[in-house]
């Protein structure tokens, strides 16, 4: 993004979808590759959180 926008990149009710879509295992799994690839920063799981 190039510059600060006043609307919202999406509607709210697509996220709702798109995480239907995907259901549990598939939200666990993204959870999962994001904690791998930040290392628990804010999960209190790192020593510098």
């Amino acid at each position: 993004m190039k510059e600060f926008q006043q609307k919202l990149p999406c509607h709210s009710t697509e996220l709702v979808h798109f995480r239907k879509r995907l259901g549990v295992p598939g939200m666990e799994r993204i959870f999962q590759m994001s904690v791998g690839l930040h290392g628990g920063i804010g999960t209190g799981r790192c020593g510098s959180c």
